[in-house]
């Protein structure tokens, strides 16, 4: 049976040009993945803020940001794991197999993990439903996304980007048709219900385009100690990170309540396609960084790096200027006028995911020269901002507060990214140069 991949060939075959689409399948293809993701999650947040509102969207917020907090562990001892060592497994003829059963038992742990702090919050404090709504909703929502990122990762490795493109026009459909039954159905459920669904297509479409050959749990969890201790840094330098990044709505729910999250989480969706397209190219440029680091050292590394940079600050910059120039009219367009009078909120939130954006080339290059103990120094300073940052910015008035702060860390941060940048690229040079004598 013919795959995804070789239609795709055949097809572009027939186009004028076919040459040159050729060689920019894989680009087009990740720009369509996280285009389709990027765009289904925006409008399902905008449908989800008009149909629900209130607390129930508030919850929906906040579920997003445990998510994302939680969905970072599945990252630093799955994803990136997998990604900097594929290439040098699959140069010495290693099965990548185990990394599968590996996924399973890290969706294991988080579920359990989030199933224990729904029950902690029922019982301790049930007067603050709207988060305990969150609680619940994450733990239904994690086990299908974190199954469908994996799958999406394993199919890039693959170089089957187009199948993954595929994917993510399902999670599209899918995701967007069950959140409009939220203009029935008032619940959370159901805006947890679009992404389970949607993050089930993805799953089912990798695992039915590659499936993953037999191997055992014991292998699986020898393969992953292999990798514990850069895994372990990975998870340390996460947890200060997701404070002032994914899951800063936690922060500003703390220090702002539910109306503050909703109304963040509303802004920023707007901002949320930028960070899709850091997505979609660092699922290119990352493998790629890690590659070139294996063939050319450090001066390869380097140069993925800043085509990298030159890339994202491009087509960041090219959308978010769109965002700084027609903030009314583009709230208006996603929420209706539930939001109107935060224009200058969202500028300066695009101005702090433009910096965010600018962030990612000089994560990339200290993960892949596994600076774990550097990288970690850095966040838990960049955290200690951060929370400092939106005490602050509550008492200077809800979300523009806590946008402007969110501003000033995102700059401190970009700062002391590449001071730790210089310096690994100078450890890493001076042991690239003792290993070669």
């Amino acid at each position: 049976m013919m795959s995804v991949e070789q239609f795709a060939d055949r097809a572009i075959g027939w186009l004028p040009g076919a040459r040159r689409i050729a060689a920019l399948k894989d680009r087009l293809a990740s720009f369509v993945d996280q285009g389709a993701q990027g765009a289904g999650n925006v409008v399902i947040t905008a449908i989800l803020a008009r149909g629900l509102g209130g607390e129930h969207f508030a919850s929906i917020g906040l579920m997003l940001g445990v998510y994302y907090f939680v969905y970072g562990f599945q990252r630093t001892n799955v994803v990136l794991p997998f990604i900097v060592s594929a290439a040098a497994d699959q140069s010495a003829g290693r099965s990548l197999d185990d990394w599968w059963r590996i996924n399973l038992i890290w969706i294991a742990l988080i579920t359990a993990t989030l199933g224990l702090a729904t029950a902690a919050g029922l019982l301790l404090a049930p007067n603050v439903g709207w988060v305990v709504h969150a609680l619940e909703y994450a733990t239904a929502v994690t086990p299908p996304m974190l199954l469908a990122e994996f799958g999406r990762r394993w199919l890039y490795q693959a170089h089957r980007p187009v199948t993954v493109g595929l994917s993510s026009v399902l999670y599209f459909v899918v995701g967007i048709g069950v959140a409009l039954i939220s203009f029935k159905v008032k619940s959370g459920w159901i805006g947890a219900l679009a992404w389970i669904a949607a993050g089930f297509c993805v799953f089912a479409v990798a695992r039915l385009a590659l499936p993953p050959g037999p191997a055992s749990w014991r292998s699986a969890v020898g393969r992953w100690l292999e990798h514990s201790r850069f895994a372990a840094w990975q998870s340390a330098c996460h947890i200060p990170y997701a404070f002032y990044n994914a899951s800063v709505v936690i922060l500003i729910g703390l220090f702002g309540g539910p109306v503050a999250a909703a109304a963040y989480t509303a802004t920023r969706t707007l901002t949320n396609p930028a960070i899709s397209m850091v997505s979609a190219v660092d699922s290119l440029d990352k493998p790629r960084a890690a590659l070139a680091l294996v063939t050319d050292g450090i001066r390869g590394l380097n140069h993925s790096i800043r085509r990298t940079r030159r890339l994202l600050a491009v087509i960041t910059g090219g959308y978010l200027a769109i965002i700084v120039l027609f903030p009314d009219l583009m709230l208006r367009l996603a929420f209706g006028h539930a939001y109107e009078g935060r224009g200058l909120e969202v500028r300066i939130l695009a101005a702090a995911f433009f910096l965010m954006c600018m962030n990612q080339p000089s994560e990339t290059l200290l993960i892949v020269l596994r600076e774990g103990v550097l990288m970690f120094v850095i966040r838990m300073m960049t955290m200690i901002a951060a929370v400092a940052g939106f005490w602050w910015g509550s008492r200077l008035g809800g979300v523009l507060g806590c946008a402007w702060a969110l501003l000033g860390v995102q700059a401190f941060n970009l700062i002391g990214l590449r001071i730790g940048e210089h310096l690994a690229e100078r450890r890493g040079l001076a042991a690239y140069q003792a290993d070669s004598r």
